[in-house]
């Protein structure tokens, strides 16, 4: 069986993963300035996801899990705000276009 040390160091690596694994995703979005390949679902999901993660993490006072975990919450915070903000000026440039 393996040890909590061990266990706690895979959880860290994983979240750690997760954190920065929305990075390049941002990068992307921010240098296109589109987000039409990007699953509004998925963010979702993954902020449930998130939420329910830190509500363990403080649960069970896990403090390892808060600055991973918040890097998670900030990148999905900023993927959900550069989706609201490139969805609406994408679909205005649209209606632009159809209209002239």
């Amino acid at each position: 069986m393996i040890s909590d040390e061990i266990a706690d160091i895979f959880m860290f690596i994983s979240v750690s993963i997760f954190a920065i694994g929305w990075m390049p995703q941002i990068y992307t979005i921010i240098k296109t300035k589109s987000v039409k390949d990007l699953s509004g679902w998925l963010i979702i999901a993954n902020v449930v996801s998130m939420t329910l993660f830190m509500w363990s993490s403080i649960h069970y006072n896990d403090k390892s899990m808060y600055i991973p975990g918040s890097v998670c919450c900030l990148d999905l915070l900023i993927l959900t705000v550069l989706s609201l903000l490139y969805k609406k000026t994408n679909s205005q440039e649209m209606t632009e276009t159809l209209l002239t």
